[in-house]
């Protein structure tokens, strides 16, 4: 008898120990919900749509992860690496996705336990100057890998570099130049005989 009380308290206890591990997910925030409220409060589509890319991983990061830049620098990229303890969703926005490194890239943290995170209270935005590690790992440290992951959640990878258009409108006077000017023979220079066709040669 003894025994089956046990074997009932033990499944009763694994019920509802899943049930209230089940009941916190849910009121996690999901990756579709921290995207949304990266593009809302971090990322300024109106302005940077053509020049931003962000990424984030498909799981959440949660305690004992650590996210830190590829390189450690000081100024004007000093920030160090962080210690993940709550339940977050971390993405990286670059700013320029035609520049190789180093440049101004950001670091956010969303933390998913909070159902309407604000930056300063839930949403932590690093400015840093390399692609990030994940717990050691480099995530996304190349611009192939990049343009063509699936962690894309901001932006399209670019075909070419902008161009900037020839300013023709600063042309006072003239053409444009195709090749430099050649200089004419300078016969009028010669006083008396004919332009040498070879050294003239010793008897």
């Amino acid at each position: 008898m003894k025994n089956l009380l046990y074997v009932f308290l033990i499944v009763f206890f694994i019920t509802v120990g899943g049930s209230f591990k089940e009941a916190q997910s849910d009121d996690l925030l999901t990756r579709n919900q921290a995207i949304a409220i990266l593009i809302e409060q971090v990322i300024s589509p109106e302005v940077y749509e053509d020049y931003y890319m962000a990424f984030g991983p498909q799981n959440m990061l949660t305690d004992g992860d650590s996210v830190e830049p590829a390189y450690s620098m000081a100024d004007p990229f000093p920030v160090s690496g962080r210690n993940i303890q709550n339940p977050t969703w971390f993405f990286w926005i670059d700013t320029d996705k035609w520049a190789k490194f180093v440049h101004l890239v950001h670091f956010v943290y969303i933390d998913a336990s909070q159902s309407n995170p604000t930056i300063g209270d839930g949403i932590v935005v690093e400015s840093q100057g390399w692609w990030p590690k994940i717990n050691g790992v480099d995530y996304l440290s190349n611009s192939e890998e990049r343009w063509a992951s699936a962690d894309i959640v901001y932006g399209e990878a670019p075909t070419a570099p902008p161009t900037i258009p020839p300013r023709e409108g600063n042309i006072i006077y003239g053409e444009s130049p195709t090749a430099p000017p050649t200089i004419p023979p300078r016969e009028g220079n010669i006083i008396y005989g004919e332009s040498p066709t070879a050294p003239p040669t010793e008897p």
